[in-house]
């Protein structure tokens, strides 16, 4: 089967979110009395993972609803007055899989109506990819293969023949369970030797990919 669809993930890999991230949670910790810390790592978790992941490291007293709600303040308010960075590579990657008629799909551990609200303030049209789904529809998050099984089911592809775009060892590993074609383009996460040996190709950023697809 022609390998023909691709599965984006979405903060750190579309967008430069995950530094967003990092400087939001670092203000929002410290109107808070918390101190930030460079080795937290959230990066591939849904929300209810997250939350867990916060109280784990800051306590039981942690007001993490409180936090949240001051925190997606903070970050909406951010977005609207500087916009989103669309990572290097993405419009013209885009440009190549429509024109191609490649299948393309969203699967981000990102809330439904964020992944809608940023395709919108990055004016990238939502219709071209044939689905979205987001890691609030799932009990488990990445590493949990559940998310891209459940993309490969709707879009009815075979896994094996399904790329998985991927910037994070949490999203790699969970495409690479789902026994999908992880593609790693590293962005702030710290990536190991294990999650290299999960990836199956490894860019620098998604120009490459273009390059990629045309030799394959």
């Amino acid at each position: 089967m022609k390998q023909n669809a691709i599965i984006f993930d979405m903060d750190g890999l579309m967008f430069d979110t995950e530094t967003l991230w990092q400087r939001v949670c670092h203000k929002t910790l410290q109107d808070f009395g918390y101190v930030f810390d460079a080795s937290f790592n959230t990066i591939g978790l849904n929300q209810d993972d997250m939350k867990k992941h916060f109280v784990q490291k800051y306590g039981p007293k942690f007001p993490i609803e409180k936090f949240k709600k001051a925190y997606t303040k903070n970050m909406d308010e951010i977005i609207i007055n500087e916009g989103i960075k669309i990572k290097t590579g993405l419009i013209e990657l885009l440009d190549y899989l429509v024109t191609n008629n490649y299948t393309l799909a969203i699967a981000s551990s990102t809330d439904f109506k964020r992944i809608k609200w940023y395709l919108k303030c990055t004016n990238i049209d939502e219709n071209i990819f044939k689905l979205i789904v987001s890691g609030q529809d799932f009990d488990k998050g990445k590493p949990n293969p559940d998310i891209f099984l459940k993309n490969c089911e709707l879009l009815k592809t075979n896994p094996c023949d399904t790329f998985v775009l991927e910037d994070s060892k949490k999203g790699i590993e969970a495409a690479y369970k789902a026994g999908c074609i992880p593609i790693l383009i590293p962005d702030i996460d710290v990536i190991d030797n294990r999650t290299r040996k999960m990836a199956r190709y490894e860019f620098k950023s998604l120009k490459e990919v273009i390059t990629f697809l045309k030799e394959k």
